[in-house]
């Protein structure tokens, strides 16, 4: 589980550090933002997207997952200040990107009425998925993209990050 994290560039050399679905694999996140912070000039941005609720899957590992304000503490710890945290795929939308997900997986543990009756209901699920998306586009639209705000859009899949190396 070893790890280097120091990238082949000066300090400051970046306007710009983008880092997607890559934290979460990182056995010190701290350190890994550091070194994005060091590589950005004053006032410099860090994009970065990783998990809220996401399944397991290693690459050679998958370690971490984030709440919101959890993840902008680790943000700001690290250096980083003017942090914006967006929740992705949030509430409504994502139930239905969780069933899409797992789904199939639900019904296949032991054969019972219940799993029969699961599986008749994922493969019309599957029929209709594309209705159903638009129709959830359409009632949810804030489901997608959701601000972080305490009490809201509890359940999202993903996290958006953009924070500020200080001047």
């Amino acid at each position: 589980m070893g790890e280097s994290l120091q990238v082949a560039a000066p300090d400051n050399s970046f306007d710009v550090v983008i880092s997607t679905q890559v934290l979460e694999h990182v056995v010190q996140p701290e350190n890994y933002l550091r070194e994005c912070l060091r590589l950005l000039r004053p006032g410099g941005k860090l994009i970065l997207t990783t998990h809220g609720i996401f399944a397991d899957h290693p690459c050679p590992f998958d370690l971490h997952r984030w709440t919101a304000d959890g993840l902008a503490l680790l943000c700001r710890n690290s250096g980083f200040e003017n942090i914006a945290v967006k929740k992705l795929t949030a509430d409504a939308r994502a139930l239905l990107f969780l069933y899409d997900v797992h789904g199939r997986q639900t019904h296949r543990r032991t054969f019972s009425f219940f799993s029969a009756m699961f599986a008749l209901l994922f493969r019309l699920h599957r029929c209709f998925r594309g209705f159903i998306h638009r129709w959830a586009d359409r009632f949810f639209p804030s489901s997608r993209v959701a601000e972080n705000r305490p009490g809201t859009d509890t359940l999202y899949i993903n996290l958006l990050v953009c924070a500020t190396k200080p001047r």
